[in-house]
């Protein structure tokens, strides 16, 4: 729920330029959320990933955004799923029935001599598979680049390690539907771009709990973090249906009306 662009995008104040504000990786651990990362690589060559399970230009754009935090001066880490969490499976489930379906429509145009389509559908089929995975942890080993599965699923994982390693990390999530705001991530980085070097900052404490985002209907200001997570919970996520009638525009408005308490209202 935490990665709807109603929040991230007016909590980061616009993107800013590496060249102008420092890199954001500089003398830092990086902690990278890998799967998002590589669900965008396996759009490169979708044709080869989906029948093949890896392509050459899937393993150059991981190559190529790893070594770019290693050449801003920061020391990634990247973290992987470990196993499949259960109360997602029904969203699992749904989402591979949604490849196979993508794959067959692809093929189904490719004999149909219908381009536009087949391009399309194969790169909603293509995904990471085992042979991506397998060469990704021999090109880490390789790099020397340190990685740590998590339990279940990454995002838990990343916040317990920039909890760990305190303001000395710094949270990269290559996607932006990411829970790491509603998991506690103190500060995450958004859509780091390699060539332009500019990126979006969420800080949960400074960014969204503790002033008004610019030009958003959104305010978080004051909010203790609990409000915030159980904002973020019933506005939508991959756990459990939404509840119907209740879209994010009704939760916030239910939940910026309540009263809280004065001891548990966050200082401003």
């Amino acid at each position: 729920g935490a990665g709807k662009k109603q929040v991230l995008d007016p909590a980061s104040g616009g993107l800013r330029s590496a060249s102008e504000d420092g890199s954001p990786f500089k003398d830092r651990f990086v902690l990278i959320d890998i799967s998002g990362l590589a669900h965008r690589a396996a759009k490169q060559q979708p044709v080869t990933v989906a029948r093949e399970g890896v392509s050459v230009q899937q393993q150059q754009y991981v190559r190529r955004y790893l070594e770019s935090v290693v050449g801003e001066g920061g020391r990634p880490v990247v973290v992987l799923d470990g196993k499949a969490y259960p109360p997602k499976a029904a969203t699992r489930a749904t989402r591979r029935a949604d490849q196979a379906q993508a794959r067959a429509s692809a093929e189904e145009a490719e004999a149909k001599q219908d381009a536009r389509k087949a391009a399309s559908e194969w790169k909603k089929a293509a995904v990471p598979q085992e042979p991506f995975w397998h060469w990704l942890l021999e090109e880490l080993i390789g790099m020397k680049v340190p990685f740590i599965y998590s339990p279940y699923e990454a995002d838990a994982q990343l916040v317990a390690l920039q909890q760990e390693l305190g303001e000395q990390a710094v949270i990269w999530a290559a996607s932006e539907d990411s829970d790491l705001v509603a998991f506690g991530g103190a500060e995450v980085i958004y859509n780091w771009d390699i060539n332009a070097r500019t990126y979006r900052r969420v800080r949960l404490l400074d960014d969204v709990l503790r002033q008004r985002p610019v030009g958003s209907k959104y305010s978080f200001l004051g909010w203790p973090y609990d409000r915030f997570l159980v904002f973020t919970i019933l506005s939508g996520n991959d756990y459990f249906p939404n509840v119907r009638g209740l879209g994010i525009y009704k939760v916030y408005d239910a939940m910026a009306a309540a009263t809280l308490p004065p001891h548990l209202v966050a200082p401003t």
